[in-house]
């Protein structure tokens, strides 16, 4: 099947839909597209295995490590160096964000049992 590949994921896989199911393609950047041989699905998202690339990403490159797909070591070989550092910064940026909600999250909570048991 091919895919068009519109996010990545925290995983670092890249992200798209078939008839509007999630699937989880690895080796994959934003933009490309791929074709994919469906490995494992379940109700809620599918992960897929790229089998060709079709149109791809202009950071795509040749990993320089002959190991790259074998050992699972280095995650974005198969991009440049700053689409690499791009990609880890957008990961940093969100779990900041995510933590910042924690934080708010827990704050309203500590108000809301302050004005619920104040006499």
């Amino acid at each position: 099947m091919q895919v068009e590949i519109i996010d990545i994921s925290h995983s670092g896989s890249g992200v798209g839909k078939v008839d509007g199911k999630v699937i989880f393609i690895p080796f994959t950047d934003i933009g490309e597209i791929v074709k994919v041989k469906n490995l494992k699905s379940n109700s809620k998202f599918d992960r897929g295995e790229l089998e060709k690339v079709i149109l791809s990403s202009k950071d795509r490159c040749e990993p320089f490590c002959p190991y790259f797909s074998k050992c699972g070591g280095c995650d974005f070989q198969f991009v440049s160096y700053e689409r690499e550092l791009e990609i880890k910064l957008n990961f940093l940026i969100l779990m900041e964000n995510l933590d910042i909600i924690r934080l708010v999250i827990i704050s309203l909570k500590f108000q809301i049992v302050h004005l619920l048991t104040r006499k």
